[in-house]
C-alpha cells in the first residue's frame, strides 16, 4: 500500500483474545470481517495470545490484504505479572484476561 493511501484511510483497531482452542473460530470471524469491511478504512486486527503460535495462526495471517492487517501480540510477559490474580474455571481459560491489556496497546 502506498504511504499516502495508508495515511488517508481511517484506522479501525479490532482486538481479539485468543488461545489455541479459539483460533478456528477466529479464522471464521475474520473471514466475515473481510467479506463485509469497507475498503475506505484500514482494519488493524490485533490477536492477543500467549505461548507458541499454532499452524492456524499462519492460516489466519493469510487473510491479510491491503485494508486488513493482522498482528499477533504475545502478552505472556504481562500475564506473568498478574498470574496470581487470574482465577479460571472449567468454562473459561486465562485468555479472557488478555483483554485487560488492550488499553496499553
Amino acid at each position: 500500500m502506498k504511504e499516502k493511501e495508508k495515511s488517508t484511510k481511517k484506522s479501525v483497531p479490532v482486538f481479539f483474545a485468543a488461545d489455541e482452542n479459539y483460533m478456528p473460530f477466529l479464522a471464521v470471524t475474520l473471514a466475515s470481517v473481510k467479506a463485509k469491511m469497507c475498503k475506505d478504512y484500514l482494519y488493524e486486527i490485533y490477536v492477543l495470545y500467549t505461548g507458541k503460535l499454532c499452524e492456524n495462526a499462519k492460516k489466519i495471517k493469510e487473510l491479510e490484504e491491503e485494508s486488513l492487517h493482522i498482528s499477533f501480540v504475545d502478552v505472556s510477559q504481562k500475564t506473568d505479572e498478574i498470574t496470581h490474580l487470574m482465577h479460571c474455571r472449567d468454562y473459561y481459560t486465562s485468555a479472557i484476561y488478555y483483554r485487560l491489556f488492550i488499553p496499553e496497546l
